[in-house]
Formats: structure tokens, sequence, C-alpha cells
């Protein structure tokens, strides 16, 4: 999904794309008109049709369970009644909703609190509730509440190699096989190494929590690369969890030379 604000006299519109091939992506023919889009989040409900939640923050249910095919998904703003609770709704650069194993949904709420991207990067996490209500035969109202539960500052930094990401550029969560929830966050411009054919490349950052029992068998894949000049630059050095005990990395002057040199590291 891509929502694209309004410029008068067009008005916003939330697009939808097939990444099924993500170098390839193919617009859907269906569109949403909205003028609250800025930011735009969906999530599966339980009985198989797709919520989504606009920068409102509104809502939509789509009538069918599907979102390809030659039918609409034929999403609906649906009338309701909602409660914002615990703290300021912001407007937030990207939305993504989560849902636990028992059903609960989060909402992800991330910004930067300068609309030129100068100030601090923040996560807002929101517990997102709805309730339908019949009122009558083929009469029913929504009701929801968004409850805040907490937020968290993020440095997107480092020392001497400067910003990476910015939260008012891209951000975006994903949830691993072991569970844990991932941040990725990009840089406003290609401020990344060279790529193909003189391409420039977009630097980008992972935010996740500190530990995680699965860490313990990944550790075997864990390496650190030293560097001889600040920000990652100069001739470096790599260091394998599986190669630990095949050098003295005690004493660098027996690795290679590198004796006090490191400036940076990642």
């Amino acid at each position: 999904m891509i929502p694209v604000r309004r410029y008068d006299p067009a008005p916003g519109k939330i697009l939808f794309y097939d990444v099924r091939d993500p170098m390839h992506p193919v617009k859907m023919f269906y569109e949403i008109l909205d003028e609250s889009n800025d930011a735009v989040g969906i999530t599966k409900l339980s009985d198989g049709r797709y919520l989504l939640v606009d920068q409102g923050p509104n809502l939509y249910l789509s009538a069918r369970k599907t979102l390809g095919g030659d039918l609409s998904p034929e999403f609906k703003r649906v009338e309701q009644s909602g409660r914002i609770v615990g703290g300021e709704w912001r407007g937030y650069q990207n939305i993504n909703i989560v849902v636990q194993p028992d059903g609960q949904m989060f909402l992800l709420g991330m910004y930067n609190t300068y609309t030129a991207g100068l100030g601090d990067d923040m996560i807002h996490v929101w517990k997102l509730e709805v309730d339908k209500i019949i009122i009558a035969p083929g009469e029913v109202k929504y009701e929801f509440a968004l409850t805040k539960v907490g937020e968290r500052h993020v440095d997107c930094d480092v020392i001497w190699g400067g910003e990476q990401a910015n939260f008012a550029a891209a951000t975006g969560v994903y949830v691993d096989p072991d569970g844990r929830l991932l941040v990725y966050a990009t840089e406003y411009y290609n401020g990344g190494p060279e790529g193909l054919f003189g391409r420039g490349t977009v630097k980008c950052m992972e935010f996740r929590n500190q530990y995680h029992p699965s860490d313990e068998e990944m550790i075997k894949d864990g390496w650190v690369e030293l560097y001889a000049d600040p920000g990652f630059g100069g001739r470096s050095l790599m260091i394998d969890f599986d190669d630990r005990y095949l050098k003295n990395y005690e004493d660098f002057n027996q690795v290679e030379l590198f004796t006090d040199v490191p400036s940076s590291a990642r």
C-alpha cells in the first residue's frame, strides 16, 4: 500500500501494489480515496477480512477475503465511534499493525518530532481494540479504542558515521519466525556506498530487542568488523565467532599487525 497525500485539486488516495515479485511491483486496479493518509497500516482479521487504519485514525474493512485477483476487496470506511486513551495521537510517518498469537492487535506509529527530520526518532505503541455492535438486522456499528501502552526514543546516529536513518523518511516492522519484533528505518537520501552502475544506495538501520532465547543458537553466526579509520573507513579486520580461537585476538600485534589502530566497529 502507498498513501498519496492530497494536493488540490487531486484527492488523497491509497494505492495497492502486488509485490509478489519485489523487483517488478504491479499496481492493482483498485484504490481508496482518503483525505487523511500520510500513513496507513493493514492487517488480516480472524474472519479472513482485512482491517486498514489510516492517519486519521479512520478504519476501513474489506468485504472480501483476498487482495488479489480480478475482484476488488471492496474496502469501505466504517461508520464508527472511537476513543484515544493514554496519549496524544500524532502525525505518524508510518503505521504498522502487529497481531499477537492470542489475536490482540497493536499499532506502532513511527515519526520524527521535527517536520524536517531534525528532531527525535520515536516509536509509539498503541493497543488497538475493535468491537462490532449489532444495532438492528443489517445495521452494524463499530467502536474502536486506541490505548497508548508505550513509547521508545531510538538513536539513528553512529559515532563518526553520522546519520544512518531517519524516522521522517521510511520505517517498517517485521516479526521474525522466532517472534521477535524488528523495526527498520532508512535515510532520506542515497547516502550509502556506490552501487551498481554508479548508482547510490540507501543506508538503513535495524532495531531489535536486546535478548531473545534463540540468540544463543544464533551466536555461531556472530561477527564483528574493526576499521582502522573513523566512520568505517580504511583497512578492516573481520572476526567471526566460529574462528575466535584461530588467532590470538587478545593481541592485535599478532593479527595482521592491526596493533591499536581500530577506530570504528560494526
